[in-house]
């Protein structure tokens, strides 16, 4: 049941476009592409049939598979086209296989979207993902490109280890400003707040020579359970302290913020990017996972580029690096990395007056009735 539900909503909302598309443009093809970092080509076609209200998605014309770990399992792209095709469906609808089924997909083996068994492929996970999406988006003109990119840090040592994704700018539509600070489309992860990580205590004797620390939050839950156990204060002390000492990542935050001016103008403007910087203390290795950082987050409709990512770092001798999109370095006390996330995409021209579409919500089908925790919430937001 839930299944026929999605396959009817997707099939509904194909044959809507071709329907728009056709008076449009009298073709019920589209087509669309975009390039990773290192030039590699992210194409699509997609074909409709309106009566039938069913695509062939075809990535012919895909870069090949790379040498490095941007690679991504076919089930990658699947998963970025169930995501999207649920974004455009105009209904509430759980997210399941059903989707899929008006759907037929050509990927062609050997390229970046199908590589061989034994191609690296985290990065497909966490950024090539992203650019499907860019292009999907991109052919049906849904909105313009987000980040794009989930911004992932690694660094540690023989002690410690520490790992985070950065958010950044969401792309705009019609008739919405994207969203400044965010995760957005294939990514599912938060970063830990300033707040909690910023925990800054005097480690030394001599407080002319005070160091500052963050304290993982996972210790200071272990640190908050002992409090409650420990019925001597002492022995509470004890803890706190010889788990303060064992683990504390050594690196002060220096800034994080917003990135102004890094979404793209227009009509509706793209969402902002964000500046984190992080002043290491100790000896540690840094990794750094990214893309947009070549190739800027693009607009629709006449809306400006979004900015371009980048990652910097400034040695303690005065030394200024790009780092570029994806590197490890080793860090000396003193060093400080900077990363500047990128914008998102505007939409239209400054003269562009078209909003979001307005639409009624309707039915599928009398055999699938709306339930459920959402259509009830709304039920009861009309009725008062």
């Amino acid at each position: 049941m839930l299944q026929s539900n999605a396959e009817l909503a997707v099939r509904d909302m194909l044959r809507d476009f071709a329907r728009r598309r056709r008076q449009q443009t009298g073709s019920l093809e589209v087509e669309s592409e975009d390039f990773m970092d290192d030039g590699t080509a992210i194409r699509l076609r997609v074909q409709i049939n309106e009566e039938e209200g069913s695509a062939v998605f075809d990535f012919t014309g895909t870069g090949t598979e790379v040498w490095g770990n941007c690679n991504a399992p076919r089930a990658i792209t699947l998963s970025a086209l169930i995501y999207c095709l649920r974004c455009m469906v105009g209904e509430d609808i759980p997210l399941n296989q059903g989707c899929l089924a008006p759907v037929t997909i050509i990927i062609p083996p050997g390229s970046i979207l199908q590589p061989s068994q034994n191609a690296a492929v985290v990065g497909g996970n966490v950024l090539t993902s992203q650019r499907v999406v860019d292009v999907i988006f991109r052919a049906f003109e849904v909105c313009s490109a987000s980040q794009g990119c989930m911004n992932n840090i690694s660094f540690g040592n023989e002690s410690i280890g520490y790992y985070e994704t950065v958010a950044g700018g969401a792309g705009a539509g019609p008739g919405w400003k994207g969203r400044s600070g965010v995760h957005s489309h294939m990514t599912n992860t938060r970063i830990t707040d300033p707040e909690i990580l910023e925990k800054r205590s005097d480690m030394s004797s001599n407080s002319s020579d005070r160091k500052l620390y963050f304290l993982c939050p996972v210790m200071m839950m272990m640190m908050m359970m002992m409090m409650m156990m420990m019925m001597m204060m002492m022995m509470m002390m004890m803890m706190m302290i010889l788990i303060c000492m064992l683990f504390r990542y050594p690196v002060v935050l220096e800034q994080f913020s917003l990135r102004p001016g890094s979404g793209g103008a227009g009509t509706y403007c793209g969402g902002d990017g964000v500046v984190r910087k992080l002043l290491f203390r100790n000896k540690v290795v840094l990794s750094v996972l990214t893309e947009r950082r070549s190739t800027r987050p693009y607009g629709l409709h006449g809306g400006e580029d979004g900015a371009s990512g980048l990652n910097l770092l400034h040695r303690a001798d005065g030394r200024v690096l790009n780092l570029g999109a994806k590197t490890s370095v080793d860090l000396q006390p003193g060093d400080m990395f900077c990363l500047y996330t990128p914008g998102g995409g505007g939409y239209g021209g400054e003269e562009d007056t078209t909003s979001r579409p307005q639409t009624k919500q309707r039915r599928l089908n009398e055999s699938f009735p709306e339930r459920g925790s959402v259509f009830e919430y709304r039920m009861a937001q009309e009725g008062v």
